[in-house]
């Protein structure tokens, strides 16, 4: 169990275990000079603090102990109050009739399946956020909750349900229908509709749709600093040709905002 909150890298996004020491860590290290000497703040060797922290753990009444899990869980449900406020304010802010049936709440799913979505995705109807996500910068977070929101209001989450409905219709029809009709007709046509609504669905263009939404939400300065944010913090500073040309079109909009802000000055 670490003494700290320690952070890696996984799938795209952050994780942070928190440990319930964590809360006497910090009092520790805020307690250990009280006296006025710089012993115990500056000089004390980790095994010292350790065993300090350890003894201040022990130390505690038995409903304190307990107590530490749900401070932390206190402290989460403030931070997905906070972000789902934030995300109400985006969607009435870039409202959009493709997303009329998607979930105004946004959803907090577990580490382990949030990190096979890095961090955040936008789940068919519903907007869903791993718990540390909630623990980044208020702008990055509201860059990323945008750029979800991006995605279902350009009707990326319908093309992908469509998609699912095409395949099943063109099972079950290829299931149910004797040759020779003109139902396999139909079927080309659904076959068609179905590999248009993934291809739409998959393409790389959808990151900039929803980058563009999402510029609309937070502004395109906003955006571009959330998304070096997580290149730098997240991703050890990689660029693929497809984030070089989201934060190329962020900038231009960015400078282009700035200077009608400027001229309307």
């Amino acid at each position: 169990m670490s003494l700290a909150r320690s952070t890696h890298y996984n799938g795209g996004a952050v994780f942070q275990a928190a440990s319930p020491l964590a809360f006497a860590a910090r009092e520790t290290a805020e307690g250990l000079g009280e006296d006025g000497s710089p012993e115990g703040r500056d000089s004390g060797t980790l095994a010292r603090f350790t065993t300090a922290v350890s003894a201040r753990v022990a130390d505690r009444p038995q409903h304190q102990r307990e107590a530490l899990p749900s401070m932390e869980m206190q402290d989460r449900e403030k931070l997905h109050a906070i972000a789902q406020q934030e995300y109400t304010q985006i969607r009435e802010k870039v409202p959009s009739k493709l997303a009329v049936l998607s979930s105004p709440k946004l959803l907090v799913l577990p580490e382990k399946f949030m990190a096979r979505m890095g961090g955040a995705a936008a789940i068919y109807f519903w907007l869903c956020v791993s718990p540390t996500l909630l623990e980044a910068p208020k702008d990055v977070r509201q860059a990323v909750i945008a750029h979800e929101w991006g995605h279902i209001a350009s009707g990326h989450c319908n093309a992908t349900i469509g998609s699912l409905v095409g395949a099943l219709l063109y099972v079950l029809i290829s299931l149910a229908t004797p040759p020779g009709s003109f139902w396999p007709l139909v079927n080309l046509v659904l076959l068609g509709l179905m590999f248009s609504a993934i291809f739409w669905a998959l393409h790389g263009h959808r990151e900039l749709e929803a980058d563009e939404k999402a510029a609309d939400a937070v502004g395109a300065a906003n955006m571009a600093h959330g998304l070096r944010w997580i290149i730098d913090r997240m991703r050890n500073g990689e660029q693929t040709d497809l984030v070089k040309e989201r934060l190329r079109r962020l900038d231009a909009r960015a400078a282009a905002e700035a200077g009608a802000q400027a001229q309307a000055a």
